[in-house]
């Protein structure tokens, strides 16, 4: 990913579990010092109490108001509203991997549920196993452009057989399904062979800029 120093940028993770991914991804981009931070807002959202608690110290660690209840909350993330205007620069979605009696996966019930907060432009991260993309090749096919994805590299693919799925969230009044994506996201589900394997240096992907959010939730239920 490439980002540009000293512009701001927004990052939320509704299921952010201890925050070791999100924030290793925001450290990687934008530098471990806190100076390095003051342009970069996150919100993250996890359930679990134990794993809330670690992830907000590691929050307050990298930046001192990411660790504070307006940042990082301890509930369900579905019962958030989130207070979005212009939308964030990058949604990081790594939810749980099941099945949905309503959306067929519960991957899709999330990135259904948190895709209006991206930004027009801003990037999706999607980690999923490869077979759950089917339940989300609509989705994916009517509200994001520039669709790329890789598997993990073995031996890391044999255990979840994870893929990390990399869009664009298109502009509103484009929302058209559009049957190229959609078929290949389809294939990609199908055929885990199809898809190359993440390394590094293998394609750049822009961060858009984004304005600084302001209060982040407006409300929610715990």
């Amino acid at each position: 990913f490439k980002v540009e120093p000293e512009a701001h940028y927004n990052y939320l993770d509704p299921c952010a579990g201890e925050g070791e991914a999100v924030l290793t991804l925001i450290k990687t981009l934008h530098g471990e010092e806190r100076k390095a931070v003051e342009n970069v807002d996150l919100r993250c959202v996890e359930m679990e109490l134990t794993r809330y608690a670690s992830l907000k110290e590691a929050c307050g660690t990298l930046s001192w108001h990411w660790g504070s209840t307006q940042n990082a909350l301890h509930c369900d993330a579905f019962c958030v509203r989130f207070k979005v205007s212009k939308g964030v620069s990058l949604l990081y979605l790594n939810p749980p991997y099941d099945t949905d009696p309503v959306c067929g996966r519960l991957e899709e019930k999330f990135l259904v549920r948190f895709t209006p907060t991206l930004m027009a432009g801003g990037l999706l991260v999607f980690l999923v196993p490869f077979y759950a993309l089917a339940a989300s090749a609509k989705t994916l096919a009517k509200e994001y452009s520039s669709v790329a994805c890789f598997r993990f590299p073995e031996p890391e693919f044999s255990g979840y057989k994870q893929v990390a799925l990399i869009a664009t969230k298109r502009e509103a009044a484009l929302f058209e399904l559009d049957p190229k994506i959609e078929a290949k996201v389809q294939k990609w589900a199908k055929d885990a062979a199809s898809i190359p394997v993440l390394e590094e240096g293998a394609k750049t992907f822009t961060v858009p800029q984004s304005g600084k959010w302001g209060k982040p939730f407006d409300t929610w239920k715990t």
